[in-house]
């Protein structure tokens, strides 16, 4: 694998108290019984995760990952189950562990069947063809959340809860997610603990100290606390920080700004905002919820802002100049105190680990003061769903393979990457700790997003795409493609 995994071996505290986060559950033990006593003597409670006894003689298991040496983000490097060997990088030698440990309790061979390259989303085509051709080679697989609409609803996957050893209830799997992806009473995909690509994906502000200093910006974490952290608190900031360094009235990377961000990032707004595109009704159905009043007062406020290049250097704006202007750009500007938030997804902070400059994190901001919560968007072209194909003639021992991955992954991989890798390397106060709570506990998964029904996720993207704040009309030109999709897709299921 690529050297850049090749990171310092030099472990610190060990993970405790964040190590469930991805799962949004307390961490578990194996231990049967609680250390607690009274008169009676200990009280004896039920190990959430047990070994299930069996043996299955050496067999094979694949599982088909995404793995690469090619991509330069640091992130992608990695593999949600790939490790061939210790190597010194914290992450990686969890993983390791993990498999072994599976490895050996089930005495069987982990495989993986690996698809990489920096075309991410070619694990989902490679996974159909497999499908197609009847070949049942890999058990269970991984794809980009971007693409599993090509899988989901069409006969390909295996209905999760028809799987008799599998623990959909257990902390290991985010239940969240599973409530979300649960359509007409079935459900394809999961994430949880196992899926390293989730742990990536959440949306937030990385912020420049320094910069904030300068400025007298000194009370962010105080606002997330007091619920005042808004849309237009971030918006004044951008516009306070904003500033033509070099004098020659043309704003580019050699200048300074409030927000590094692109355009295609209003469904992020929205969902931040507390907007969602579905709900499900008290019956499980799933009906249709974008279209607001408070979505059009969204639209109007936030892509505006998206579009004002004064104010924010707009990665859309420089595709023909980088090849990927959030690394060879946003990163160096980021560290050079030209920017005051970086929009984008928790894996950059791999690359902010040797940053000279102070920086922070926060939550994306709410709509106004009324709202209540904080949410965090999930990037679907990072986060990763396990599915099983409907070619796996293997369910039982499939399901004790998946649920004791599941379980080491939340006692091993999850509280390396939280605890060790993420809050302790990266985030250099416990400040910005506990914002990474916060926007752990505050992750949104909508259904609509994933199956993007009548082009519904790429409108509302485009929307600051093209500087359009018609969102009435362009919603009522795809409303009934969108229908008749959802409907296709029930049906297909059922």
């Amino acid at each position: 694998m690529n050297s850049k995994r090749i990171l310092p071996a030099a472990l610190l505290a060990s993970a405790q108290l964040l190590c469930a986060c991805q799962s949004g559950a307390a961490p578990v033990s194996d231990s049967s019984s609680t250390g607690d006593t009274t008169s009676s003597g200990p009280i004896e409670t039920k190990a959430e995760y047990t070994s299930p006894g069996v043996d299955y003689g050496g067999a094979e298991f694949t599982i088909l990952d995404y793995d690469t040496d090619e991509y330069f983000w640091q992130a992608a490097t990695y593999s949600d189950i790939h490790a061939e060997e210790e190597n010194g990088d914290p992450i990686n030698d969890a993983q390791y562990r993990r498999n072994r440990q599976v490895e050996e309790e089930l005495n069987i061979t982990l495989k993986t069947y690996p698809v990489g390259g920096v075309a991410r989303f070619s694990n989902a085509s490679e996974y159909r063809k497999l499908i197609l051709a009847g070949d049942n080679s890999v058990d269970a697989a991984f794809v980009f959340g971007a693409e599993a609409s090509s899988l989901l609803g069409e006969g390909y996957l295996t209905d999760l809860h028809s799987v008799p050893t599998l623990k959909l209830g257990a902390s290991w799997w985010d239940q969240n997610a599973i409530d979300t992806f649960t359509f007409g009473g079935n459900l394809e995909v999961v994430t949880g603990d196992i899926s390293l690509y989730t742990s990536f994906s959440p949306i937030m502000y990385f912020y420049n100290k320094n910069l904030a200093e300068a400025f007298k910006i000194d009370d962010c974490y105080d606002l997330v606390r007091s619920g005042k952290w808004t849309y237009d608190k971030v918006f004044e900031y951008c516009e306070l920080v904003a500033g033509d360094l070099d004098g020659n009235n043309i704003m580019d990377e050699n200048d300074r700004y409030g927000m590094a961000e692109q355009l295609a990032l209003v469904s992020d707004m929205l969902i931040s905002a507390g907007i969602r595109y579905t709900e499900r009704d008290k019956d499980g159905n799933i009906t249709l919820k974008l279209n607001s009043e408070r979505t059009i007062s969204a639209i109007e406020k936030v892509v505006p802002f998206l579009n004002d290049g004064n104010t924010n250097s707009i990665a859309t704006n420089y595709v023909k100049v980088y090849s990927n202007p959030f690394y060879e750009m946003h990163l160096p500007m980021f560290k050079n105190s030209q920017i005051l938030f970086n929009f984008n997804q928790l894996l950059i902070s791999f690359e902010l680990r040797a940053m000279e400059t102070d920086y922070g994190i926060l939550p994306t901001p709410k709509y106004d003061e009324e709202q209540e919560e904080y949410y965090t968007s999930m990037s679907t072209s990072w986060m990763t769903l396990l599915s099983v194909p409907v070619t796996n003639d293997r369910p039982e021992m499939t399901g004790h393979v998946l649920d004791a991955l599941g379980y080491y992954s939340q006692q091993y991989v999850t509280p390396e990457y939280i605890d060790t890798t993420v809050r302790y390397k990266s985030l250099r106060d416990e400040d910005s700790a506990e914002m990474l709570e916060i926007i752990l506990k505050s992750k949104v998964y909508d259904i609509a997003q994933i199956y993007n029904w009548g082009g519904i996720l790429t409108m509302v993207n485009n929307l600051g795409v093209k500087n359009n704040l018609n969102f009435a009309s362009e919603y009522a030109g795809i409303e009934s493609k969108v229908l008749t999709e959802m409907e296709k897709t029930l049906e297909q299921i059922n």
